[in-house]
């Protein structure tokens, strides 16, 4: 993710899928960190679903 990240414009937006529970805490401190926003975050069928926009 951090790479694709890398490879956007800032204010695009990234749909990220997982299935590792740590992924919510995780991307929350990346994301705070780095200055990006998440828009959405989910948690169906064991899979966390994310969407990020770049702002740095």
């Amino acid at each position: 993710m951090k790479q694709r990240l890398n490879q956007m414009e800032v204010g695009d937006r990234i749909h990220v899928k997982t299935t590792d529970p740590g992924s919510v805490r995780d991307f929350a401190a990346f994301a705070q960190q780095v200055g990006h926003i998440i828009h959405e975050q989910d948690h169906r069928n064991g899979e966390y679903l994310f969407l990020i926009e770049k702002l740095a």
